[in-house]
């Protein structure tokens, strides 16, 4: 991870902050190391508790092959949000289906049984957005082993 300072130069017009020292997380997608889920989704860890110092946010990248999907499955106390970068689907929550493409957005409220098919004929990539934060490729074996409760 390539963490960055820099000066805060907020003008006289904003809010005066008590910092003058900024910490930047930056982390190059190039570092976030691919791992393949059970349902055969590739997922990317981009910034999570695991990887970064979070607070409130997950942020990573599915990507799903032609005809896949993803376990069928709730978050406990997670909101999560998909933007599809790629390809087109099927977004089932909680018994509704609705298509979906690139340029979509998805709010999956916390507690709402969810899953997405790719129904395109190559990949379907999204960006997957959790809060309160997870931990990235632990939060995701403990989904998959325990019947897709979080």
């Amino acid at each position: 991870m390539v963490t960055r300072s820099c000066r805060n130069t907020a003008s006289a017009s904003r809010a005066p902050s008590t910092n003058l020292e900024t910490s930047v997380e930056v982390r190059a997608y190039s570092e976030a190391v691919p791992f393949v889920t059970t349902d055969g989704s590739t997922i990317r860890s981009l910034l999570d508790l695991s990887v970064a110092p979070v607070a409130n946010h997950s942020l990573a990248e599915a990507t799903l092959p032609a005809a896949g999907q993803t376990e069928r499955h709730h978050h406990k106390v997670s909101e999560e949000m998909y933007y599809l970068l790629e390809g087109q689907g099927r977004m089932e929550i909680d018994g509704v289906e609705r298509d979906v493409a690139v340029g979509d957005a998805v709010l999956i409220p916390v507690g709402t049984w969810h899953q997405i098919t790719n129904t395109g004929s190559g990949d379907l990539q999204l960006s997957v957005h959790l809060r309160p934060a997870m931990d990235g490729r632990g939060h995701l074996l403990r989904q998959l082993t325990s019947g897709g409760v979080l």
